[in-house]
């Protein structure tokens, strides 16, 4: 293997996430929030769920959501049962954003992939299945 799978993995991903930066504004972790907020637009999330699933400090969530808020995407109240907790939800605005940059999501994923056969996406797809699998037993 000339270079190591993952590290390659790993450029791509932080290219294609700076690209998604650049063109919307709003840094990845916004953007992860985002799609976290609108795909359970119909739950209740509290700031203690986004924190566990980002894997940052609370600090850190803390201040991203002040920016998220202060930029009208989402809105923060205590909650009726429990005032410590907070719940987090889309705006209008935020449900808005959202929508586009999935749609921006998606249309450049297409066009990143428009360079590919569909024999090259049906070998790419078969060895991510494998990898994926794999990585499933070595984890059991």
């Amino acid at each position: 293997m000339n270079s190591p799978f993952f590290p390659s993995i790993k450029a791509f991903t932080h290219a294609f996430d700076s690209y998604i930066e650049k063109k919307t504004g709003f840094s990845s972790s916004q953007l992860r929030i985002l799609g976290y907020l609108k795909m359970n637009e119909d739950s209740v999330i509290y700031q203690k769920d986004i924190e566990e699933r980002a894997e940052v400090s609370k600090a850190a969530i803390s201040c991203i959501l002040d920016k998220m808020e202060s930029s009208g995407l989402i809105v923060r109240k205590k909650a009726s049962e429990d005032g410590r907790k907070k719940e987090i939800s889309l705006t209008a605005k935020g449900s808005q954003v959202a929508r586009e940059v999935y749609s921006l999501l998606t249309s450049t994923e297409r066009e990143i992939f428009s360079v590919l056969t569909g024999e090259e996406l049906e070998i790419m797809n078969s060895i991510k299945e494998k990898l994926f699998n794999k990585l499933e037993e070595l984890r059991c």
